[in-house]
Protein backbone atom coordinates (compact mmCIF):
# COMPACT_ATOMS: atom_id res chain seq x y z
CA UNK A 1 0.00 0.00 0.00
CA UNK A 2 2.83 2.00 1.17
CA UNK A 3 4.68 1.41 -2.12
CA UNK A 4 1.40 2.34 -4.47
CA UNK A 5 1.15 5.83 -2.64
CA UNK A 6 4.73 6.99 -3.23
CA UNK A 7 4.35 5.94 -6.75
CA UNK A 8 0.96 7.65 -7.37
CA UNK A 9 2.33 10.39 -5.43
CA UNK A 10 5.26 10.76 -7.94
CA UNK A 11 3.01 10.31 -10.96
CA UNK A 12 1.01 13.47 -9.97
CA UNK A 13 4.13 15.54 -9.30
CA UNK A 14 5.92 14.37 -12.29
CA UNK A 15 2.87 14.89 -14.55
CA UNK A 16 1.96 18.32 -12.84
CA UNK A 17 -0.60 20.23 -13.75
CA UNK A 18 -1.24 20.32 -17.90
CA UNK A 19 -0.65 24.25 -19.91
CA UNK A 20 -0.64 24.20 -23.75
CA UNK A 21 2.63 26.33 -24.77
CA UNK A 22 2.12 29.99 -25.48
CA UNK A 23 1.53 31.19 -28.78
CA UNK A 24 4.42 33.79 -30.09
CA UNK A 25 2.50 36.60 -30.01
CA UNK A 26 1.39 35.54 -26.24
CA UNK A 27 5.01 34.95 -25.37
CA UNK A 28 5.25 39.03 -24.65
CA UNK A 29 4.17 40.79 -22.35
CA UNK A 30 1.68 43.06 -22.87
CA UNK A 31 2.17 46.77 -22.93
CA UNK A 32 -0.59 47.32 -20.52
CA UNK A 33 1.43 44.85 -18.19
CA UNK A 34 4.10 47.30 -18.11
CA UNK A 35 4.10 50.00 -15.46
CA UNK A 36 7.36 51.52 -15.84
CA UNK A 37 6.85 52.72 -19.47
CA UNK A 38 10.11 55.14 -19.72
CA UNK A 39 11.51 51.51 -19.53
CA UNK A 40 9.73 50.09 -22.46
CA UNK A 41 11.51 52.50 -25.34
CA UNK A 42 14.43 52.93 -26.07
CA UNK A 43 16.59 55.98 -25.66
CA UNK A 44 20.13 57.91 -25.79
CA UNK A 45 22.19 56.61 -22.66
CA UNK A 46 20.35 53.23 -22.65
CA UNK A 47 20.88 49.48 -23.20
CA UNK A 48 18.29 46.58 -23.46
CA UNK A 49 17.78 44.49 -20.97
CA UNK A 50 15.67 41.02 -21.65
CA UNK A 51 14.20 39.46 -18.92
CA UNK A 52 12.87 35.93 -19.85
CA UNK A 53 10.38 33.63 -17.62
CA UNK A 54 10.57 29.88 -18.84
CA UNK A 55 7.41 28.11 -19.33
CA UNK A 56 7.74 25.82 -16.29
CA UNK A 57 5.51 23.62 -13.72
CA UNK A 58 6.17 25.32 -11.18
CA UNK A 59 4.36 28.31 -10.25
CA UNK A 60 2.89 28.02 -13.68
CA UNK A 61 -0.37 29.91 -12.57
CA UNK A 62 1.27 32.21 -10.31
CA UNK A 63 2.26 36.42 -11.68
CA UNK A 64 5.30 37.37 -11.40
CA UNK A 65 5.89 41.07 -10.75
CA UNK A 66 9.10 42.68 -11.98
CA UNK A 67 10.57 45.49 -10.47
CA UNK A 68 13.83 47.93 -11.48
CA UNK A 69 15.65 50.09 -9.24
CA UNK A 70 13.10 49.22 -6.48
CA UNK A 71 10.00 50.05 -8.20
CA UNK A 72 7.18 47.73 -10.08
CA UNK A 73 7.39 47.46 -13.67
CA UNK A 74 5.55 45.04 -14.98
CA UNK A 75 3.91 41.64 -14.62
CA UNK A 76 5.27 38.81 -16.05
CA UNK A 77 2.79 35.17 -16.91
CA UNK A 78 4.18 31.69 -17.77
CA UNK A 79 6.40 31.70 -20.93
CA UNK A 80 6.63 35.37 -21.30
CA UNK A 81 9.50 37.69 -21.74
CA UNK A 82 9.81 41.64 -21.63
CA UNK A 83 12.63 44.00 -22.62
CA UNK A 84 13.57 46.79 -21.05
CA UNK A 85 15.78 49.97 -21.93
CA UNK A 86 18.03 50.78 -18.66
CA UNK A 87 20.26 53.61 -18.48
CA UNK A 88 24.05 53.27 -18.24
CA UNK A 89 25.00 52.13 -14.84
CA UNK A 90 24.37 49.65 -11.81
CA UNK A 91 21.02 48.63 -11.56
CA UNK A 92 18.66 46.57 -9.17
CA UNK A 93 16.29 43.87 -11.14
CA UNK A 94 13.80 42.40 -8.85
CA UNK A 95 10.92 39.57 -8.81
CA UNK A 96 8.26 38.66 -6.42
CA UNK A 97 5.14 36.79 -6.57
CA UNK A 98 1.85 37.86 -4.37
CA UNK A 99 0.92 34.93 -1.76
CA UNK A 100 -2.18 35.52 0.08
CA UNK A 101 -0.63 32.76 2.40
CA UNK A 102 2.67 34.17 2.74
CA UNK A 103 2.24 38.17 2.37
CA UNK A 104 5.68 39.39 3.61
CA UNK A 105 7.70 37.36 1.05
CA UNK A 106 10.59 39.40 -0.27
CA UNK A 107 11.84 40.81 -3.27
CA UNK A 108 14.75 38.68 -5.18
CA UNK A 109 17.44 40.99 -6.38
CA UNK A 110 19.95 40.68 -8.98
CA UNK A 111 22.64 43.30 -9.78
CA UNK A 112 23.25 44.39 -13.11
CA UNK A 113 25.86 47.16 -14.46
CA UNK A 114 24.67 48.25 -17.67
CA UNK A 115 26.98 49.84 -19.91
CA UNK A 116 26.80 50.57 -24.00
CA UNK A 117 27.36 47.79 -26.31
CA UNK A 118 26.55 45.39 -23.70
CA UNK A 119 24.19 42.10 -23.74
CA UNK A 120 21.70 41.59 -20.53
CA UNK A 121 19.37 38.84 -20.23
CA UNK A 122 18.14 37.65 -17.08
CA UNK A 123 16.08 34.31 -16.07
CA UNK A 124 12.94 34.35 -13.69
CA UNK A 125 11.92 30.96 -12.37
CA UNK A 126 11.18 28.63 -9.57
CA UNK A 127 13.49 26.14 -8.58
CA UNK A 128 11.18 24.41 -6.15
CA UNK A 129 8.64 25.16 -3.17
CA UNK A 130 11.08 27.68 -1.59
CA UNK A 131 10.25 30.36 -3.94
CA UNK A 132 11.49 32.29 -6.86
CA UNK A 133 14.72 33.21 -7.97
CA UNK A 134 15.79 35.85 -10.87
CA UNK A 135 19.23 34.71 -12.37
CA UNK A 136 21.77 36.48 -15.14
CA UNK A 137 21.31 34.05 -18.63
CA UNK A 138 24.53 33.96 -20.00
CA UNK A 139 22.81 31.86 -23.16
CA UNK A 140 19.53 32.97 -23.67
CA UNK A 141 17.24 31.77 -26.45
Amino acid sequence: MKKTLISLAAVIALTGCHNSPLKPEDALVKPDKIYATKLATPSAGTAPVLIQRPAAHFGWMQTTYLYVDGKYAADMENGQQVSIYLPFGAHQIGVKVYDSNHPSIQVREAEVTVAEGGTYAFKVFMPGPAGWEIQRDHHPG
